[in-house]
Formats: structure tokens, sequence, C-alpha cells
């Protein structure tokens, strides 16, 4: 155990699991699995909120289809899903809010 923190202790375990929620990021490049739970529930959260805001377009199976194909191409798309971002592509790509975590759409 750590020295007290005002009036309570903390486990170094919940420190290393806090440390590792909170960092950035590893390069693309070095991605092989999606991102944390704390981070997959921020961008579904957040996605969602983005498109209802936009009354819940979706975008042509032409564009869909583009952007599918996009991904597919890309070294972070892996059994359907990116790796930067966790989002099951096939479902984003269609939305209108939806975007790259890369930028490459």
């Amino acid at each position: 155990m750590k020295e007290p923190d005002g009036n309570r202790l903390v486990p170094e375990e919940f420190d290393n699991m806090t440390a590792k929620m909170f960092t950035a990021r590893p390069d693309p490049k070095e991605v092989g699995e999606p991102p944390p739970i704390p981070d997959l529930i921020r961008n579904f959260y957040h996605g969602m909120k983005d498109w209802a805001q936009d009354g819940f377009k979706t975008e042509d199976e032409a564009e869909t289809n583009r952007r599918l194909g996009i991904c597919q191409g890309c070294e972070n798309f892996k059994e359907g899903r990116c790796m930067l971002c966790g989002c099951f592509m096939k479902l984003k790509a269609k939305l209108s809010t939806g975007s790259c975590p890369a930028g490459k759409w």
C-alpha cells in the first residue's frame, strides 16, 4: 500500500490500472487490438450523440462503400473493426456523422 491520500489508502494495482486507462494510444502502426473498454464506451456515446443531433441521417450506399473500401485497405482495420477507435466500421461508415479516426475519410 502507498502512503495515505487524505483518509484513504490507494493500492498500487489501482494506480497501474488508472495509468493504463489514461495513457496516450500507441503509434497506429503498433495497434493490434481495440482500445480499452472505457474508451470504447466514450467513443460509442459521442458517436451516437452526434448522430442523434444530426437527425439520424445515413449515407447512401455509394458513400458507405467508398468509406468501407478505404477501411479495408487500412493497416488498423481488423476483422471488420477499426483498432484505433474500436468501432465496427460497417455501421460507422453508414452514419452521416461517422469519421475515420486516422482522417482517411
